[in-house]
């Protein structure tokens, strides 16, 4: 079993240990249980999450094979082994705690009542006192991907079942309790295009319009979870990751939301929140069609991504959002890896 002491050596396929190399200010420790789950190495546990944080891309959450290696891609039919980092940020233990893996076909907002479990399993997270407060969590059951679910989003909760509930479930950018893995990493070649199948569905119940907006940069990094820490704005490590944003206009020609159709019904209505403030969203551009807010239908949109003819760095980062009355609802990122030719 993983070592509770981030400092030490890391299982294979774990989320770095070290945080962000940006200084920070002590915070002040939560009194008892104080659960989360990052999407970023920095992140403790503030919600809503602040407005162009890609939070659908946990390093928290990874797959390994049934031999225990890394997996960046899970393949149709095969067992993959699904794991979880959870912090306690309090000063008591996180005992009895409950953590729910589950899955959904490849999505950017989701209904809250969509998640099909994997397995659930029963776990203790040390406070953060002695220690880092941190507990490696497997679930129970190995997680085999059908031919339509490859690039699925992986989804996991906590729930210290006595003190330190989710309040918004499966709501990875809303409650600190969830976080989620919504990323396909595959190669690519100059001009070559990609088709991807993305549901969605209305998250917010007072957002009146539903829209979509993305991000594409050229990144140079060592591998590909490096790759996946640029968001512009973010530090970055210095001499490690290197990100350039794709203009406008090439942007438009590289992702290209498409044909989008009724796939049935979401069993649940949206959350009764408000929508914060209409904020900026830093460097996101709109894409695709305006469409009209439908509390209890499941959409699907195809998306075709076209790599451009001149590559300028490993890796191509692109993001899709979708955005309810100015706030990011869920995301889908695709990572490409180039190739010459």
């Amino acid at each position: 079993m993983p070592s509770r002491d981030e400092s030490k050596r890391r299982q294979p396929g774990a989320p770095r240990q070290g945080l962000e190399h940006a200084p920070r200010r002590l915070q002040p420790v939560p009194q008892g249980c104080w659960l989360v789950i990052p999407y970023k190495d920095t992140d403790e546990g503030a919600r809503p999450v602040p407005a162009g944080e890609p939070f659908w891309e946990s390093p928290y959450i990874w797959m390994q094979d049934m031999n225990g290696q890394r997996l960046s891609q899970a393949i149709a039919g095969q067992p993959v082994r699904v794991f979880a980092r959870i912090r306690n940020r309090g000063t008591l233990p996180a005992f009895p705690t409950r953590v729910s893996f589950a899955f959904v076909d490849a999505s950017l907002g989701i209904a809250w009542s969509a998640p099909r479990l994997i397995g659930e399993t029963g776990t203790d997270v040390p406070p953060n006192q002695l220690g880092p407060g941190v507990k490696d969590v497997e679930c129970p059951e190995p997680w085999v991907p059908g031919a339509s679910s490859t690039h699925a989003c992986l989804l996991v909760m906590c729930d210290e079942v006595l003190m330190d509930h989710p309040a918004v479930p499966w709501s990875a950018g809303f409650d600190r309790h969830v976080a989620q893995r919504n990323v396909t990493i595959l190669p690519a070649g100059p001009g070559k295009t990609l088709a991807f199948r993305l549901q969605f569905a209305t998250v917010l119940s007072e957002g009146a319009a539903v829209r979509f907006a993305a991000q594409a940069a050229w990144v140079k990094a060592p591998d590909p979870e490096q790759a996946l820490r640029y968001v512009p704005g973010r530090e970055e490590p210095r001499g490690e990751l290197q990100g350039t944003l794709l203009d406008t206009d090439v942007l438009r020609e590289t992702v290209r939301p498409g044909r989008i159709e009724a796939l049935g019904e979401v069993k649940q209505g949206p959350l009764e929140l408000k929508s914060p403030t209409s904020r900026e969203l830093p460097a996101f551009v709109p894409v695709g069609p305006r469409l009209e807010s439908q509390p209890r239908e499941l959409r699907g949109m195809d998306v075709d991504i076209t790599v451009p003819m001149r590559v300028e760095a490993p890796y191509l980062l692109v993001r899709l959002a979708q955005v309810e009355d100015a706030h990011v609802t869920g995301g889908y990122t695709v990572l490409l890896q180039l190739r010459e030719g």
